[in-house]
């Protein structure tokens, strides 16, 4: 295993992970089967840095690790070293598990300010 390729996300892109228990949330919220948008659970392997967007520069919400929700529509199957990833886009995630705060860039954050 130690051969095969690391492969990183690009722009504002994320990897991820699909995990099995679909149906329940971990503080155990049920998500409901007949909504109109799929959901999937899965963690994050790989997160890209961010993309301009506008002629802003805006980083990455989502960090390796983190589980994330996403609608199945937006993502993209592949399989890696066979595994099965999926390919979606930060601003796809629906929820995520992480210390995410949207309208805060942490390069914007002084040390004296942030919680």
């Amino acid at each position: 295993m130690e051969n095969q390729p690391k492969f990183n996300a690009q722009h504002d892109y994320l990897l991820v992970r699909p995990l099995d228990d679909q149906d329940r949330t971990s503080s155990g919220i049920m998500l409901a089967g007949n909504v109109n948008v799929e959901v999937e659970r899965g963690e994050v392997v790989s997160a890209g840095p961010g993309s301009f967007q506008h002629g802003i520069w805006v980083s990455t919400r989502a960090k390796a690790g983190d589980i994330v929700y996403y609608a199945v529509e937006v993502a993209t199957s592949v399989s890696i070293n066979t595994e099965p990833l999926k390919i979606i886009r930060d601003t796809h995630v629906i929820l995520t598990n992480g210390n995410v705060n949207p309208f805060v860039d942490e390069g914007d954050l002084d040390s004296d300010t942030a919680e």
